[in-house]
């Protein structure tokens, strides 16, 4: 048996190297876009559960747990796997939900935020649900916010880099620096932190 062509084996071996980067950068992308999609879609539902269990404290521990079976419903309606459904995460601290690449959390936007001239120290204060990732590393980067007062938005987290339970946005986090009122028609706007927030267009909340 003769042995294989050193040259042809080369080539070869250089054919399959080039295909490679032609082909994983476009894997890598569409991955990125499949686990930022299905942490907005989390986000979006997180906050429709806490709504549809209003009034609720999320603080409570038993009574955020209640939400995850309704949580993991509406999920698998949209189509997700059921080997990433958000779960409560466990530990102490504040109560988290989590797929694989992203956390999640809803919490009350606080009244120094929101607060006017005349405003109802016994109104309930509004939701907020935030997706931010576990790690900084790909596939997933951007932060999402579904709050109660106002529109759908994410930030591409290039600024303050929230990430894990170390980093986690609190309420308030996503709130315009200029103030909710004064908003308006805005595409996008900056947070307190300074944090660049991109509003999602209604079409791509409501799908």
């Amino acid at each position: 048996m003769r042995p294989p062509n050193l040259t042809n084996l080369l080539v070869g071996v250089g054919l399959l190297a080039l295909l490679a980067t032609f082909w994983l950068p476009t894997w890598s992308g569409r991955r990125a876009v499949r686990v930022e999609d299905r942490a907005l879609e989390v986000t979006i539902e997180l906050l429709r559960t806490a709504i549809a269990a209003a009034p609720i404290d999320v603080d409570d521990r038993t009574a955020v747990a209640a939400l995850e079976r309704d949580l993991q419903r509406r999920c698998r309606e949209r189509g997700h796997p059921l080997s990433d459904l958000p779960r409560l995460e466990p530990g102490d601290g504040p109560p988290l939900f989590g797929n694989r690449h992203y956390l999640f959390r809803i919490v009350r936007c606080p009244p120094p935020v929101l607060r006017p001239a005349d405003w109802d120290s016994a109104a309930r204060l509004p939701l907020e649900s935030y997706g931010w990732p576990r790690t900084l590393l790909p596939p997933g980067r951007s932060v999402f916010l579904a709050p109660e007062w106002g529109r759908v938005a994410y930030t591409r987290n290039l600024g303050v880099g929230y990430a894990g339970r170390e980093r986690m946005p609190e309420g308030g986090s996503g709130v315009p620096r200029q103030g909710i009122a004064e908003l308006g028609g805005a595409s996008d706007y900056r947070a307190r932190s300074d944090e660049r927030w991109l509003i999602l267009p209604a079409e791509l909340v409501d799908r």
